[in-house]
């Protein structure tokens, strides 16, 4: 079993990672850039997560100063045009 969970581990940070960079490099977008979902609302981008099989992408919201919240939101990759 411990061999199993330690390949899963690894399988899902090469997929977190891998993730990553095709988002940044179709998005031209960094950690803590600003990203507009398809609804036209701004957040910031902070990278992705996988939990209980699916990847999200984790952003914070943008303020009415324009700079990010500490807030933290999930969302699916679907939601800023990008498909895994």
């Amino acid at each position: 079993m411990n061999f199993l969970r330690g390949d899963l581990e690894k399988l899902t940070r090469e997929l977190v990672v891998s993730a990553e960079a095709e988002f940044e490099s179709e998005k031209q977008v960094k950690r803590g850039g600003k990203i507009i979902s398809k609804g036209g609302e701004t957040y910031f981008y902070d990278g992705f997560v996988v939990s209980y099989g699916s990847v999200y992408m984790l952003c914070h919201p943008a303020k009415k100063d324009g700079t990010a919240s500490k807030a933290i939101r999930h969302f699916y990759p679907e939601q800023f045009g990008f498909n895994i």
